[in-house]
């Protein structure tokens, strides 16, 4: 992996909060940057903190390949998701792209991103750690509600991260719901939200939501995210405990994600390498 080596960075944008915060910690370092944002998914706020921006739909490389050298961009970062289903409905392949999926064993979402960031190299763009732009925003180890595990919670907890792990290794979804000793729910192209909905059918009111990097994660890219509203989806669905990989989890809006948590009664805790 490369540091920021440069006074010019580009950042590929996707959704949700992450860009602007990201965007935000970077410009604080004096970079000047350079946004490919997604139409329809990046937040217009977060494009606004750009130096200057382009906006591209999925699988126009071209475009954002022109765009990076047009203004001397060599190192690049990548910030915020993509929803797998918008992806799908907005694609649309320049010749660049065509070219690059000729290439694929593939089309899961690691194989794509990984050889995405080896084909913006070839072109003379490094991919940087996506860390290094979210300052304080990785969730710790332990507990961080006023309430803490019971003993079925923790052995739920256990059981929803390896799950979670293997589902990661199958490069499916992130997270999984556990109750009882129970898998209620995997998530898959829906998205984490709407899998907690449909965990909700099945939940007797004591569910674990657990949340887990993928086995061969890479740094670069789609790191697991949880905030507020997970934690307001999650009381909709009869959700009781939030479980997170530590130190490779976006907490957004950490204290009032553990204040809300707080005053529902539910537990918020995170997991280290071991599991539990």
């Amino acid at each position: 992996m490369y540091g920021i080596e440069t006074e010019v960075l580009g950042v590929i944008a996707g959704n949700g909060p992450l860009p602007g915060i990201v965007l935000k910690n970077l410009k604080a370092k004096g970079l000047r940057l350079f946004v490919a944002a997604h139409v329809g998914e990046t937040p217009q706020e977060a494009v606004a903190l750009a130096d200057a921006a382009c906006w591209v739909k999925p699988g126009q490389l071209g475009t954002l390949l022109d765009f990076f050298n047009a203004h001397g961009v060599h190192q690049a970062l990548f910030a915020g998701g993509m929803k797998k289903a918008a992806l799908v409905r907005t694609f649309e392949p320049d010749k660049d792209a065509l070219e690059f999926i000729e290439t694929l064993p593939n089309l899961h979402d690691d194989t794509i991103l990984r050889a995405l960031a080896v084909w913006l190299e070839q072109k003379g763009v490094h991919v940087l750690d996506t860390r290094l732009g979210m300052g304080g925003l990785l969730g710790p180890e332990g507990v961080l509600t006023k309430l803490g595990p019971s003993l079925k919670h923790q052995k739920d907890i256990a059981l929803g991260i390896q799950a979670a792990r293997a589902l990661g290794g199958l490069d499916i979804g992130q997270a999984v719901v556990v109750e009882d000793q129970l898998v209620l729910a995997l998530e898959a192209i829906e998205g984490t939200d709407a899998m907690i909905q449909r965990a909700g059918a099945f939940s007797k009111g004591d569910g674990v939501l657990a949340k887990a990097k993928k086995p061969s994660q890479d740094p670069r890219f789609d790191l697991p995210s949880i905030g507020p509203g997970t934690i307001a989806n999650m009381a909709k669905a009869g959700l009781k405990v939030l479980a997170f990989e530590a130190g490779w989890t976006v907490l957004f809006e950490q204290e009032r994600l553990i204040a809300e948590a707080d005053a529902l009664g539910m537990v918020v805790v995170g997991v280290g390498p071991n599991g539990s």
